[in-house]
């Protein structure tokens, strides 16, 4: 086996280093950055108090860690049937409605940007995504939250164009307490 000079092993470490180098840059630009853009999703408020037959709004946020533009929204969504009843769902203006399932116990609601060109909304920061509207139909303690397992946020770096696949990376559920007499002022 023949040994390489000083000059050899100098070379072959300075082409090990370059190839490194450049694997790292595109690793940085490609991988690492998608995994940066992420947000938290929530729903506001984080605590309601209801009277049995009452009515709550309850407005789904996405917080973002940088900004994106988000492609599409789905969730879904649970809740109590035994204290809440849900009655409908509110996109932001700019958004549509693509599909909504109700079950007794659960919402299933995929939103997309209004056409443009292309069909992308930019978020920063906090951004609302629409409401949903609750009847409280029985007395207790009732939580709406995501299934998180199911709820996707899709977006993409407006730097450099990567596709985020889900952005939501937490999610935060509501709950509230359902009293079934009038309160006396």
């Amino acid at each position: 086996m023949k040994y390489l000079g000083a000059r050899g092993y100098i070379a072959l470490a300075a082409i090990v280093t370059a190839v490194l180098l450049i694997g790292s840059a595109i690793l940085q630009r490609q991988v690492f950055r998608a995994g940066q853009e992420t947000a938290s999703l929530r729903i506001s408020p984080a605590d309601f108090r209801l009277l049995n037959g009452e009515t709550v709004d309850l407005e789904v946020l996405s917080e973002s860690s940088a900004p994106v533009f988000a492609v599409g929204f789905q969730a879904d969504i649970t809740f109590n049937r035994s204290q809440l009843e849900f009655v409908e769902a509110v996109p932001l203006n700019g958004w549509k409605t693509l599909r909504l399932e109700a079950s007794s116990d659960r919402v299933s609601w995929v939103l997309t940007p209004l056409l443009s060109d292309p069909a992308v909304a930019p978020f920063l920061d906090t951004q609302s995504l629409g409401r949903l509207r609750f009847r409280a139909v029985g007395a207790g303690v009732a939580t709406v939250g995501f299934d998180q397992s199911r709820t996707i946020l899709a977006a993409t770096d407006p730097a450099t164009g990567n596709f985020v696949y889900n952005a939501a990376m937490s999610v935060q559920s509501s709950s509230g307490a359902i009293t079934g007499a009038t309160e006396e002022a």
